[in-house]
């Protein structure tokens, strides 16, 4: 029973932080994600879900609303953290946010399980959240252990099979882009605000 040894490999890894600097811009963002969706009302995804989002009538890029470019920033500096330890060490000039939209769900709505593809890491930051407005789960990507799951005694983290954040406001959760996740169930009475992007590194330029 010597030299036992139990090794850890392929860990998921999800970023968790509160943006208290943002707590003051979170009333511009709602106000911003309603007026888009006033002149823009019609979804235009393939999604099942009926989650409002503002993916492709929106681009934020090309806005030069001072709050959302202040948001993007800052993100950025979160990432480049957060990819420090997948051992990427670039700066935020070697980034892009290539994705950002606004999701309004409303009183029993819900986002099925997806990834984002074409992206490095991917981004939620809530805006406005309320009691029961659903959580966030994630799911590693599917493989052929996962058709046989281990009849367990109490989850460890060998055994867990998804996680879920609570939503609150201004946290900002950071991930892998092929990290599949869904979003539960508005259960409360008002909507729930959330901003979601992409990021992606340049190629090296020949």
């Amino acid at each position: 029973m010597t030299n036992k040894k139990i090794s850890m490999w392929f860990p998921t890894l999800i970023y968790e932080n509160i943006l208290d600097t943002f707590r003051s811009h979170n009333h511009h963002l709602l106000s911003k994600a309603y007026s888009i969706r006033t002149v823009e009302p019609t979804v235009k995804t393939e999604w099942n879900c009926d989650t409002y989002n503002t993916l492709t009538q929106y681009d934020a890029i090309k806005d030069d609303d001072k709050i959302v470019q202040l948001l993007i920033t800052e993100c950025k500096n979160l990432v480049i953290d957060f990819a420090k330890e997948f051992g990427i060490n670039k700066t935020i000039a070697d980034l892009e946010c290539n994705d950002f939209w606004f999701n309004i769900a409303e009183p029993g709505s819900y986002q099925e399980y997806h990834q984002h593809p074409r992206s490095d890491f991917s981004l939620v930051y809530y805006v406005k959240t309320n009691k029961d407005s659903g959580n966030i789960v994630f799911q590693p990507s599917s493989s052929i252990s996962d058709s046989f799951p281990l009849i367990t005694d109490e989850l460890t983290y060998a055994s867990f099979r998804t996680c879920s954040y609570n939503t609150k406001e201004s946290l900002v959760l950071i991930f892998r882009s092929s990290l599949a996740h869904m979003v539960e169930k508005n259960l409360s009475n008002e909507d729930r605000i959330s901003i979601a992007m992409n990021f992606k590194f340049k190629e090296p330029q020949q």
